[in-house]
């Protein structure tokens, strides 16, 4: 699964093994309606195609407009408000002199931001909403299979209201405010399992960054205009929880989705064909989503250690303090194309005792 890294993260699930398993009977009678198995966010538009930046990584999308308000869609459900974009990446590293207050003020967010603090996640249901036991029932499932749990709002500042809309949509992760989850009258009970998945901060599963070793995207028979929709996630942004792709997982696209002309968009690379689902989260989806969102350790009674200080390895992606650095040769590396560099793109930085990157060179 994919996690936001910057963005916060993909997150897009990810899968430990390729077994395919058995989904929960009560989910294997849900109708199947017009968003099967590739939700869409305005199915009724077709906006301009743009590329903005979204939490730091560049995203090609859609200018939509949802209930008076301009989004940006990408990956076909995944929106954001388009005010809340940049047509530039963001970066939180400073120059030197440089005032640390610039970084709160980036449209870029962390990681560690776009989670939903102590596996909490608070909502409403639009009073308008038909057929509320979608919702219910999907957060149900969320809590039957993960630590996540789902509370009414009262007035936390930050929480899901989910409403009615002409398609199935969401943020991907917390936003840090009123965010919504839009749902069709034919976004099923598997659609809502699926857009809660986004608002905890997945991405598609078939956009995770190793796809290519197990799946062909088919950009000839997509559809034109929603080539976007299989755009791969940037390793720079977007973390794999789980070691390969799953194609049971409930965040994947089914074979033809999007397809212009009934031809396979997205195909197996060793011949074999799979069946898209949106009954319930797989196991690799809850194991991806354990890893984002670990259940509470049973207090222990006996004293705890004095915490080590940590040790990073080389070779890995660390999100440390709202930054996506990477270790390498026991130094921190920082990408940056727009800025002189003998590292294509690369520059060394540090953290300083104010908790802020900067950079050293």
């Amino acid at each position: 699964m994919k996690k936001l890294s910057l963005a916060f993260a993909a997150l897009a699930l990810l899968s430990i093994s390729c077994q395919k398993e058995e989904i929960d009977s009560e989910f294997t009678n849900s109708t199947q309606p017009q968003f099967q198995f590739a939700e869409q966010a305005a199915p009724d538009q077709t906006g301009e195609i743009v590329n903005r930046f979204v939490d730091g990584t560049e995203e090609s999308g859609e200018i939509i407009q949802i209930q008076g308000e301009k989004y940006f869609v990408y990956g076909g459900d995944q929106l954001t408000l388009f005010s809340e974009t940049l047509a530039q990446r963001p970066y939180s590293v400073l120059e030197e002199g440089e005032s640390s207050d610039l970084v709160s003020k980036a449209v870029g967010t962390s990681v560690a931001s776009r989670f939903w603090t102590d596996n909490k996640v608070y909502y409403t249901i639009d009073s308008n909403l038909p057929n509320q036991s979608r919702v219910t029932g999907a957060i149900a499932h969320w809590e039957q299979k993960t630590a996540l749990r789902f509370f009414k709002r009262t007035n936390q500042s930050s929480y899901i209201t989910f409403r009615q809309g002409s398609g199935c949509s969401s943020s991907v992760g917390r936003t840090g405010r009123q965010q919504f989850i839009n749902l069709a009258n034919s976004c099923s009970l598997g659609n809502t399992i699926h857009e809660i998945g986004h608002a905890v901060g997945l991405k598609h599963e078939h956009t995770r960054v190793d796809r290519d070793d197990t799946v062909r995207i088919n950009f000839g028979n997509i559809q034109a205009g929603k080539e976007n929709n299989f755009n791969k996630s940037d390793a720079r942004f977007y973390e794999d929880y789980t070691t390969t792709l799953d194609v049971t997982s409930i965040m994947m696209y089914g074979q033809t989705a999007f397809s212009k002309n009934g031809a396979k968009t997205i195909e197996m690379r060793d011949g074999s064909t799979y069946r898209s689902q949106r009954k319930g989260l797989s196991n690799s989806d809850i194991a991806g989503i354990n890893k984002m969102y670990p259940p509470k350790a049973t207090p222990t009674p006996t004293p705890t250690p004095t915490p080590t200080p940590p040790t990073y390895e080389n070779g890995v992606y660390y999100t440390l303090f709202g930054v996506r650095v990477f270790r390498y040769s026991d130094q921190w590396w920082y990408y940056n194309p727009d800025r002189a560099s003998n590292y294509r793109g690369w520059h060394k930085v540090e953290l300083r005792s104010n908790n802020r990157w900067y950079y050293k060179n």
